[in-house]
């Protein structure tokens, strides 16, 4: 099976570790065939400071360092170049430009926001069934728009939700509509594994069980984002692992690159 993974980060985002070199090598080294840098999208925001993203400026520097990387390392792995977006609409013509003028290869969906980054409820602390519906009312809006590859992961708002109750069923239901009708796929976000197994979570966490239970009845096509927030987050053996478990249990897996 060719390993690829599409959810990487750099220290641009103020909350990653290592070199962008790192991350290459360590994928070379691990066998991974494909490696996607989308790092949490710069927005031009005019007196907000965000600490979790690269700023505008920083931008041009991010898109040099990954362009020099993938022409050093063209023979030993194809890199690509992309971000991870929220849907902050009035931001689009901006963004537009910046994919078109600089041949970005793709972008991430990641709701992170349940309305702005400046004034919204963060998803992944969520816990109120109404919180739930404006998140799904984002992702359909997003999902509808056409400018993403994929979801991350989608049930990020499950972190701090306390049970898995009738709203998160229907959640999960709905997600799953909209997945299959704009042939949208969704990811498995091994970073959610890791943070599970050290007792992160305060609610349900993800990837949620139940949640995926659902996607695996509705058949989605899913694709595995390790969300990679340091060089040895690419690691092989885990890749294998989460695919080989995903593909018993019977989930369609995809690489939304050469995805219809």
């Amino acid at each position: 099976e060719i390993m690829r993974n599409y959810h990487t980060h750099t220290t641009r985002c103020q909350h990653a570790t290592g070199t962008d070199r790192e991350y290459v090598e360590h994928a070379v080294a691990e066998g991974f065939k494909t490696l996607g840098f989308a790092d949490h999208s710069p927005w031009p925001y005019a007196d907000f400071v965000s600490g979790i993203r690269m700023t505008a400026q920083e931008f041009p520097g991010y898109l040099r360092s990954i362009v020099s990387l993938r022409d050093e390392y063209k023979d030993r792995i194809d890199l690509k170049i992309g971000l991870e977006c929220e849907y902050f609409k009035p931001f689009f013509p901006w963004l537009d430009e910046l994919k078109g003028k600089n041949g970005l290869d793709y972008l991430l969906l990641g709701c992170h926001f349940i309305g702005d980054e400046e004034h919204g409820l963060y998803s992944g602390k969520a816990t109120h069934r109404e919180d739930l519906y404006r998140y799904l009312e984002e992702v359909e809006d997003a999902m509808q728009d056409g400018r993403f590859l994929y979801l991350c992961h989608p049930d990020l708002v499950l972190s701090c939700y306390p049970e898995f109750d009738d709203a998160c069923a229907d959640l999960a239901h709905q997600i799953c509509q909209l997945s299959k009708s704009y042939h949208f796929p969704l990811e498995y976000n091994v970073l959610g594994l890791e943070k599970r197994s050290k007792h992160t979570f305060n609610g349900l966490g993800y990837p949620c069980k139940q949640f995926w239970d659902i996607v695996g009845e509705e058949g989605c096509d899913v694709v595995i984002g390790l969300d990679a927030h340091r060089p040895d987050a690419l690691d092989g053996t885990t890749f294998r692992r989460v695919e080989s478990d995903l593909r018993q249990q019977g989930f369609r897996l995809v690489d939304p690159l050469e995805h219809d």
